[in-house]
């Protein structure tokens, strides 16, 4: 694997790590950082990840909408100093 194809492979899994799959988001850090010393055993732990996540594919964040009436706000209309806003 040449420095071309191990930071695409790696572009794709550093987003897959931050949009559905955060169990891997830990080990992807770690190859990442070894984008520009590259040697056999990242391109070994980065397959290794891919590996990983062709074998547990169902696996994920589900996201699900959330009824309105669960969202609350609240705030205090108060400055520092006990000033009110005008």
């Amino acid at each position: 694997m040449n420095g071309l194809s191990y930071r695409s492979v790696l572009g794709s899994v550093l987003y897959i790590s931050t949009s559905t799959r955060p169990d891997i988001a830990f080990a992807v850090n770690n190859v990442a950082r070894h984008v520009t010393g590259l040697g056999p055993p990242h391109v070994r732990a980065l397959l290794r990840i891919v590996k990983y996540l062709n074998g547990t594919q169902s696996w994920g964040v589900r996201y699900q909408p959330v009824s309105q009436s669960s969202h609350l706000s609240y705030a205090n209309p108060r400055l520092p100093g006990g000033h009110t806003p005008l």
